[in-house]
């Protein structure tokens, strides 16, 4: 384990944002007239986890903050949101001005996507993070995330909001990091991790079809981050290198922001739910998913190669900018490029 990052995590980015994907389509275009919502949950339980693995895979590398990576993600995350208007407007819904002012001044904070939210304050504080757990030992890392899991399994069960708090991210990227460093489970193999996975999963989906109780859809039960520390540490037991993995994997990202976007929320899920309506639960309806979900990834892919053309020239041109501003202000001794 360690090292520099070879196509095994690449591949659980890609079945994690696939994860996340599916369970727009379940949340979103499945109605209770299609399937009772207690079967929902079960179906829901396996792909659930996904987000929290999107967290722990941050934890193993570490996020190394420069003001370069952070106007580089403020520039994906615009871009995104500029195709979302024009994916509106070419399906004609209206976009109002409140939509146009948030994507231009604020699209991260502004936005409807509580994950990059998360994500973002937590770059903002890596660099202290960070410092804090590497100064830690082992055995006071161990002690620290045994104290913290406690804190996240009790905010589970009194309160939903934790379950998509920047507490939620940081648990998981500090529990990410101590397991991709110090392999505490390094004799159990991946088979029994997946196994692991498949019996949460199972776990919590039938605890929502027996109880409906909310605890179980929440990211911060403790099925779901058993299920996905185990889906991570499955994945790690495998070594392999692959281009087309590691290609496809960088448009992660540009995938959950095409679907859970300005368009997915007014238009393409609504469109997928009248399909289910009128359809049912039959094979057309399974086809529909099933382009629905290639089609999702392929345009991911074109608009993330296009975004990479010009993403580290516009991100040098406005970093040249600011710096020069701020050299007029007599801050040239700050090195923003660095």
């Amino acid at each position: 384990m360690g090292g520099g990052r070879s196509s095994n995590i690449e591949l659980l980015r890609i079945v994690s944002m696939s994860m996340i994907v599916i369970h727009h389509f379940l949340l979103n275009a499945i109605t209770p007239a299609a399937i009772p919502n207690n079967l929902f949950a079960v179906l829901d339980s396996f792909v659930y986890a996904g987000v929290n693995v999107f967290f722990l895979i941050s934890g193993c590398f570490l996020i190394k903050l420069s003001f370069r990576s952070i106007v580089k993600f403020a520039v994906t995350i615009f871009y995104f949101c500029v195709i979302n208007i024009i994916l509106s407007l070419i399906t004609g819904i209206p976009v109002g001005k409140s939509i146009y002012l948030k994507t231009l001044f604020y699209p991260i904070s502004g936005g409807q996507y509580w994950f990059i939210q998360v994500y973002f304050m937590l770059m903002l504080t890596a660099p202290l993070i960070n410092a804090g757990i590497k100064s830690f030992t082992k055995e006071q890392l161990r002690n620290l995330l045994i104290l913290f899991s406690a804190g996240i399994l009790y905010s589970c069960a009194i309160s939903s909001l934790a379950s998509y708090s920047y507490l939620q991210g940081l648990y998981l990227y500090v529990l990410g990091y101590y397991l991709y460093t110090y392999r505490p489970f390094s004799r159990v193999s991946a088979g029994m991790f997946l196994l692991i996975f498949i019996i949460c999963c199972l776990l919590s989906g039938l605890g929502g079809y027996m109880t409906s109780d909310v605890y179980f859809g929440r990211y911060n039960n403790v099925f779901m981050i058993v299920g996905a520390v185990s889906l991570l540490l499955c994945f790690e037991r495998f070594d392999f290198h692959s281009s087309i993995v590691n290609a496809i994997s960088g448009a992660a990202l540009g995938c959950y922001l095409l679907q859970d976007g300005y368009y997915g929320s007014m238009y393409f899920y609504m469109w997928q739910s009248d399909y289910v309506g009128t359809h049912g639960l039959g094979f057309g309806t399974i086809m529909m998913f099933t382009v629905s979900f290639l089609s999702i990834w392929a345009l991911s892919f074109v608009l993330t190669a296009f975004k990479n053309v010009f993403l580290i020239s516009l991100s040098d041109g406005i970093i040249r900018s600011i710096s020069r501003v701020l050299s007029r202000i007599g801050a040239s001794r700050y090195h923003l490029s660095d």
